[in-house]
């Protein structure tokens, strides 16, 4: 589920590939080199989503908020935005959990 992959996986992403990731654009649905793979990222949400019972305007909604927490804390991140001493990885997983309980029981 979302906790388990999804948003770990955009974050390692970002981390990997940080001048990549900076170089996509904030809507990549609507740039035409971009769409195909815009769209695919869309449809890794959306099926995720689905296992929580989320789809048709509920499901993008919680795709926004999921994409705007792994962006995000990623960007940020990648920046050196995170200077104090306490663990990422605990944050990020702290976020995730946040994120998951807003979500429909299934």
């Amino acid at each position: 589920m979302v906790d388990a992959a999804l948003l770990p996986t955009y974050r390692d992403y970002v981390r990997e590939h940080p001048a990549r990731y900076a170089a996509m654009p904030p809507d990549p649905l609507h740039e035409p080199a971009m769409a195909e793979a815009g769209t695919r990222m869309l449809q890794v949400f959306l099926a995720t989503l689905r296992g929580y019972g989320l789809t048709d305007s509920a499901a993008i909604h919680a795709t926004r908020c999921g994409r705007a927490i792994a962006h995000g804390f990623s960007s940020l991140e990648a920046s050196g935005g995170f200077g104090l001493p306490e663990d990422l990885d605990q944050t990020y997983e702290q976020l995730i959990a946040m994120f998951v309980a807003s979500l429909p029981r299934r």
